[in-house]
């Protein structure tokens, strides 16, 4: 059997969760919770204004002096 550690994985995983919870409950900017949530939401902007983009047609000018 394997000795408790204090300092295990397990232990190290519940103290981020838990941090992770106060942070949520907090009103900090810089908490990670507050970073992650701007994080996505410019990842979702970058992203829409990406698609827009991409779907936009594009003329390629190859095409009209060989056909191909």
């Amino acid at each position: 059997m394997a000795k408790g550690k204090k300092n295990s994985g397990f232990q190290k995983q519940g103290a981020v969760m838990a941090r992770f919870k106060k942070d949520a409950k907090g009103n900090t900017r810089n908490s990670a919770v507050a970073q992650a949530i701007r994080a996505g939401k410019q990842k979702a902007e970058y992203q829409k204004k990406r698609a827009e983009k991409e779907a936009a047609p594009v003329m390629s000018y190859m095409f009209l002096t060989t056909g191909e």
